[in-house]
């Protein structure tokens, strides 16, 4: 699959926090990886002849250098044919691999019937746009006591089409944001301040879960250095913030700013 260079960086993030955990993990029996957007598990970037591995194979590659290793990685995609190839390269390194085809939507059912309730759990939510991510992914995912979470939040999304979204009989935003257009008070003074708005519903949202985010939220941009998305982490425990901050506070600007 073809990538923007700006994948490396948001892997490098993955990996970094992945790394930085491992002591965390391994105090827990059942340490489970979620990645319900995996993609083929390999990726070129665009225009070059550099290859990386997929957010899934970077984690696990990380995650066994250490204690704490994932003992259960759930891959899943809605192109079975991607979902496959990621599982093959797992699998070619020994990975504890289980493979599930579907949306996100449709395949969180299948994580709660196979990843153990007891558990350190980490899901890498990761699509190609907010309406790809609809919230009950995130609030199904929420029913385990001990997880944390990686979401790609587009910022591109929200500067393109949040005033045109607003207007549609069938909001994109909808299923990301369940009820954005009666908590976004689209005469503000700014189209920033309407992002702000949205954005901030959104984290209210999560906190009804009982989630925390992050301070850190590095903002992933392209090669004119316009900005795409930012890497919002969610948690409930305070050491997992403290690692998420320390790891990604050199790529930092608040999601606020």
């Amino acid at each position: 699959m073809d990538v923007g260079e700006w994948s490396l960086e948001k892997h490098e993030l993955l990996r970094r926090y992945v790394g930085a955990s491992w002591a965390a993990r391994r105090a827990f029996r059942n340490r489970t990886f979620i990645d319900l957007y995996c993609g083929p598990g390999r990726a070129r970037v665009r225009g070059t002849d550099v290859e990386t591995d997929g957010g899934s194979v970077v984690a696990w590659r990380e995650a066994r250098r250490h204690g704490g290793a994932f003992n259960q990685i759930i891959v899943g995609d809605l192109d079975e044919s991607r979902a496959a190839a990621c599982a093959t390269r797992l699998t070619a390194l020994d990975a504890p691999v289980e493979m599930i085809q579907g949306s996100a939507e449709a395949t969180v059912d299948n994580v709660l019937s196979l990843v153990p309730r007891d558990g350190l759990h980490l899901a890498y939510l990761d699509p190609f746009n907010m309406e790809h991510l609809p919230f009950s992914v995130i609030e199904k995912l929420s029913r385990y006591p001990s997880i944390d979470i990686v979401v790609h939040f587009s910022v591109m999304d929200l500067q393109r089409d949040v005033e045109l979204d607003f207007l549609r009989e069938a909001s994109r935003f909808e299923a990301f944001a369940p009820g954005w257009r009666n908590h976004v008070n689209m005469a503000a003074s700014s189209k920033q301040e309407i992002r702000r708005q949205f954005t901030s519903y959104w984290f209210d949202l999560v906190r009804s879960l009982g989630f925390s985010n992050a301070k850190e939220q590095p903002l992933i941009t392209n090669s004119k250095n316009g900005p795409l998305y930012r890497m919002v982490f969610l948690m409930r425990h305070p050491l997992a913030e403290k690692l998420w901050n320390d790891i990604a506070k050199p790529l930092n600007r608040s999601l606020f700013d």
